[in-house]
């Protein structure tokens, strides 16, 4: 399946892994994964949530019959310690098209999808990005965010334990190919295999303020680094599973 994707909003935090009741606990002992740890010492892992505007979506002629919905994912990158493969897991995905929520939900293992009230990614004509992430009475998770163009960071902090420079980080977070969850009744892992192709020079700095519980209750006061990509075509290969002995 292929799709076509526009602007493309990232929020990145690095998050602390040694408190227990922290969620990458939780990752490690029920999902059968474990995050890809960062830092000197290991102590840091990378939380990330991206929302977008469908472009195209779907098979073949059905792209230009099928809605155009707004998509978030919010995700750890992690790796199964088993078999190394590395990837990313999705905490929680919400879409504002209920037939796409449904579709996710029956046709993947990796998908948690959950529907949005209302939902909006626009681009303001000096090149401010808003995202707006709606819930309303549902489980899914809100965001308002306004995002400017800015220049490239100097990285300090947790990110710099992290990554010596701006560009270390692109190479690291941008490229994402593969998606995984676990499956303990079926004593497997899953992959979904993916080719997303962004160039690193696609990727745009911005900065500004973003408010959201949801991110809150995951990353806590971190602090975030935001960029966008104009627009990404998306392929999905294959789903695979690796089975946990």
């Amino acid at each position: 399946m292929a799709l076509r994707q526009t602007a493309i909003s990232y929020a990145k935090f690095p998050l602390g892994s040694r408190r227990r009741e922290h969620p990458l606990t939780a990752l490690e002992e029920f999902a059968g994964l474990e995050p890809q740890r960062l830092g000197p010492d290991g102590q840091y892992a990378l939380f990330t949530f991206l929302t977008y505007q469908h472009g195209q979506f779907g098979f073949g002629a059905l792209r230009r019959m099928l809605p155009s919905p707004v998509q978030t994912h919010w995700r750890i990158h992690v790796v199964d310690p088993r078999t190394q493969h590395r990837g990313i897991y999705f905490v929680t995905n919400a879409v504002t098209s209920t037939p796409v929520a449904l579709g996710a939900r029956m046709l993947t293992e990796a998908m948690p999808m959950h529907v949005l009230a209302r939902a909006g990614v626009t681009r303001d004509a000096d090149g401010a990005v808003r995202v707006s992430l709606v819930p309303g009475e549902g489980s899914g998770p809100d965001c308002e965010a306004t995002l400017r163009p800015a220049k490239a960071p100097s990285l300090e902090g947790a990110w710099r334990e992290c990554w010596h420079d701006y560009r270390t980080f692109l190479a690291y977070c941008v490229p994402q190919d593969r998606a995984m969850s676990s499956q303990p009744l079926r004593r497997r892992v899953s992959r979904q295999e993916i080719d997303l192709g962004i160039p690193l020079d696609a990727c745009e700095p911005m900065a500004g303020e973003v408010v959201s519980s949801a991110a809150r209750a995951i990353a806590g006061e971190a602090e975030l680094m935001c960029f966008r990509v104009p627009a990404v075509s998306f392929c999905f290969a294959v789903e695979a599973h690796d089975p946990v002995r």
